[in-house]
């Protein structure tokens, strides 16, 4: 489960864009949508906008979370949730094993380069979260993601092997 997909499909609710254009700015509301890049900018500036913001989504994309969580559960399904913001968020309860993914600031650096950010966007966005190295202080797992996505399909399946068949 990826909850940046479920945070883009909250966006998108018609409720949330306009509790954004009440609470946060009408700017960041074009022809009915969201500015994501805007907004998500300017909330990494102003801590009381990212709160206001985290208010009106994050409540959102936790229900869609646990509840196909809840489906998952009752069908027997494992499931692998891909939460950026897991420990913060208070989904790590629902978590058997937490595996921290991780990758270089070079790398983060040279991502977030490719996405169009401006150099000190992944700083300011990363010191708004949990520190990186306490995350990993909190994970059962870590996983190299400095190579490319072969090399990390490959780890991933290197790890679900060492976790068996239950995992």
């Amino acid at each position: 489960m990826d909850a940046d997909f479920h945070a883009r499909a909250a966006s998108k609710d018609p409720a949330v864009v306009d509790e954004v254009a009440q609470q946060i700015g009408p700017q960041f509301v074009a022809d009915g949508k969201l500015d994501r890049q805007a907004l998500g900018e300017h909330v990494f500036r102003d801590p009381k906008a990212k709160a206001k913001l985290e208010q009106i989504v994050h409540p959102r994309v936790r229900l869609r979370i646990l509840g196909e969580l809840d489906e998952a559960k009752a069908s027997g399904t494992s499931v692998l949730l891909d939460v950026p913001l897991l420990f913060e968020a208070g989904l790590v309860e629902w978590c058997d094993t937490v595996v921290f993914v991780h990758a270089s600031d070079d790398t983060r650096s040279a991502r977030a380069k490719t996405r169009g950010w401006p150099s000190d966007e992944l700083a300011r966005r990363e010191a708004n979260q949990m520190p990186l190295d306490e995350k990993r202080g909190r994970s059962q797992h870590v996983i190299n993601n400095d190579g490319d996505l072969k090399q990390t399909a490959q780890a991933v399946n290197e790890l679900l092997n060492e976790l068996g068949s239950d995992a």
